[in-house]
């Protein structure tokens, strides 16, 4: 799947609903929250339908089902920060052993599909939230567009 475009991920199918699961992700963390690749992969173990099914009544933990996935996951990520949906935010260190990884963050763009994603869910107020995020992304440009109309 290289060359991978926005409206792969609003096709059917198994290959685009785990970018659909994985923006869906970025709606049940705080906006601007960093998160590692095992914190998306240990969502989408337990919210994508085709990983949920591939894994039932096997008797593998957690851990070594996540261990499975994360090549999968880190691709699904990688076409996802070619497209600025999510980008690097740095890299820390693991939590047990002492090599570094990467951590990602969710773009105003990336959030903004997470909710459209989601925008029959009636438990979710998509408009209000959309609005608060343009607000967000508008508010410097108002100040500055501001500034230069009272300059001049």
């Amino acid at each position: 799947m290289l060359g991978v475009n926005i409206d792969d991920i609003f096709q059917e199918g198994h290959k685009a609903r785990i970018y659909q699961d994985i923006l869906v992700f970025g709606s049940t963390i705080p906006e601007n929250k960093e998160f590692k690749l095992r914190e998306l992969s240990r969502y989408l173990l337990y919210n994508n339908g085709q990983l949920q099914d591939h894994y039932k009544g096997r008797k593998l933990n957690e851990s070594a089902r996540i261990d499975n996935i994360s090549r999968r996951v880190q691709r699904n990520v990688d076409h996802l920060l070619g497209m600025s949906i999510i980008i690097k935010a740095g890299e820390v260190r693991e939590e047990k052993g002492t090599r570094l990884v990467p951590i990602f963050r969710f773009t105003p763009f990336g959030y903004m599909l997470s909710l459209i994603l989601q925008s029959d869910r009636p438990d979710i107020n998509v408009q209000d939230k959309l609005y608060a995020l343009f607000r967000d992304m508008l508010a410097p440009l108002e100040a500055l567009s501001w500034a230069t109309f009272t300059m001049n």
